[in-house]
Parts: structure tokens; sequence; C-alpha cells
């Protein structure tokens, strides 16, 4: 059996944002705020997350302009990994034994997210990297001021590698 699959990104992003359109209920939600929503719906697979979607008056104007003007999106964050972790397992969606999740975008405790680049100019992808000299994980961590605040006066080193990263043209 021969399979025909779509190989043009702007295509699979149609298609997908189309039947994210016909399958979730986005009737509730500002215009504004449908292709936002649709946008996520797309990235997680999860059409009943409209459901459960807050939002306040002005957040796209406001999150539009802030993102001109070079505002960081913090994808992912994972604390207390031990020196003798060399690598990461390529995949992961669990945090490695002894290891957690830290807080994201999304809130506290939190699987990676990877972004969705958009086209236009390049985005900024910081990678930062702190060895401690004391474990700041726990279920109370509930969000990266209060990460960072646990990392206060126990950082041994740091560094940091910022990559750019652009999506094709539609």
């Amino acid at each position: 059996m021969t399979r025909s699959y779509v190989r043009d990104g702007a295509e699979i992003y149609r298609r997908s944002f189309a039947t994210i359109r016909a399958e979730a209920d986005l009737s509730r939600l500002p215009a504004d705020v449908v292709p936002v929503a649709v946008r996520m719906i797309h990235a997680c697979g999860q059409i009943d997350l409209v459901d459960d979607l807050a939002f306040s008056p002005g957040v796209v104007a406001a999150a539009r302009t802030a993102l001109r003007n070079g505002a960081p999106i913090l994808h992912w964050t994972m604390v207390d990994i031990p020196a003798s972790m060399t690598k990461l397992p390529a995949g992961m969606t669990d945090a490695p034994a002894g290891t957690m999740h830290g807080p994201n975008i999304r809130g506290a405790m939190q699987a990676y997210m990877g972004p969705r680049t958009p086209a236009g100019p390049k985005h900024r992808y910081h990678l930062q990297v702190f060895a401690l000299d004391t474990r700041v994980g726990n279920e109370s961590m509930q969000g990266y001021d209060a990460m960072l605040a646990a990392m206060k006066g126990h950082v041994l080193a740091s560094g940091e590698i910022i990559g750019l990263g652009s999506a094709p043209p539609k």
C-alpha cells in the first residue's frame, strides 16, 4: 500500500488549525484569543484545554507587545540533576530519577514544552545551567522567581548558550 504524506509545513499547519477550529468549542473566547487557543491546542493536542483556559482582558495585545520587545518565554526547567548525569535521554517525558521538572510558561512542575518558533526575525533561545551546592526541588516551588530564590547563595558555577532560531516563511 502506498501512502501519501503531506510534507509542506504550511499545509500541515493549515489542516491542523482547520481541524481544531472544527472540533473545539471556541465560541466563549474573544476573537483575539481564538488564534492563541488554536495554537495551544495544536502544540499539545488537547482540544479540551479550552474548557480550562482563563485570560485577562487585553492579554493578547500585552503579550504581543512584550514579545516584540524581547520578553522571554520560559519553556522548561529541571532541577536537582546530579553531577554524575552527563546527558538527558532524547525524547524524555518524565523527569529522570532524583530530578524534577521545574516551572515553565504553563505553571509549576511542568514537563518540557518545546518552542514553536514563528516565521520572521530570529528568536533567542537561552540554555542556562547552574551547578549548586544543594538540592532545591520541592513541590511548593510555584514559579521561576521562587526557583531563583531557592538557588540564591548556592550557585557554584553557571553557563549559558544562546541559540538563534526562526521558522521558514509561510
